[in-house]
């Protein structure tokens, strides 16, 4: 069951349009990686999504109701660059960005034991090991999409490609 659903959002910083027309979704217990190099729009998604950025068109909702600009009961965000801070209560979506090698870890223990939901924003494409499905940002918009099997056939690719490779 679909749990987060973003159609074609677009936001951005005053007279600046980040993102342009992106849509992703989240499953029940699922974790998703949001990929994309520096300024794809990976955090300004993660912001739009809990109501901190204003999108100018498109929609986000959970279960099926719309929260556009607005914080979602049940949804947490927090900073990934180290160790994840406790989470309090019971979160039913964990975004995390900037998602660093202990964050990871900690996520894939975390999503397992309780089931939440994760999107985690990564540079790095090591988040693609513990992914059920990711989507790759580039120029604020959803350039490539895969689930399942095809996650991991999308590592070499983003290698490739511009994504950081070893582990922070």
């Amino acid at each position: 069951m679909t749990l987060l659903q973003v159609t074609d959002l677009c936001a951005g910083y005053g007279n600046e349009q980040v993102l342009f027309g992106v849509s992703l979704s989240v499953d029940d217990g699922e974790v998703v990686a949001l990929m994309g190099s520096r300024g794809a729009g990976r955090t300004t998604t993660l912001r739009a999504i809990i109501g901190l950025v204003r999108p100018t068109s498109g929609a986000v909702a959970l279960d099926g109701r719309t929260v556009t600009g607005r914080s979602p009961e049940g949804v947490v965000l927090v900073d990934g660059r180290g160790p994840l801070p406790e989470v309090t209560g019971s979160p039913r979506l964990l975004l995390v960005d900037e998602a660093s090698e202990p964050a990871l870890a900690q996520l894939a223990d975390v999503n397992r034991a309780t089931g939440v939901a994760v999107l985690v924003v990564a540079r790095d494409v090591g988040a693609l090991d513990l992914a059920d499905r990711a989507y790759v940002l580039e120029g604020g918009q959803v350039v490539a999409a895969a689930a399942g099997a095809g996650v991991r056939a999308m590592q070499g690719r983003l290698r490739a490609a511009y994504l950081r490779t070893e582990r922070a």
